[in-house]
């Protein structure tokens, strides 16, 4: 395998979807993020707003450095 499909194959391999669990969140905070972020935000959906927050997080931190 050359270099350039390496590559390839690695930038294809960081897209892939992964499960996540997340363990001891206590049931009011997920209430509390349900009734203030995901429901009038993100139409109820937790994997959207996760995946949104985190990318304005990794942005704002980028931005800092």
């Amino acid at each position: 395998m050359e270099i350039s499909e390496y590559k390839n194959l690695i930038r294809k391999e960081r897209r892939v979807s992964v499960d996540l669990t997340l363990h001891s969140i206590s049931s009011d905070l997920i209430e509390d993020f349900s009734r203030y972020v995901m429901k009038p935000y993100y139409e109820g959906r937790i994997g959207h707003a996760i995946k949104d927050l985190m990318r304005k997080a990794i942005e704002e931190q980028k931005q800092k450095q």
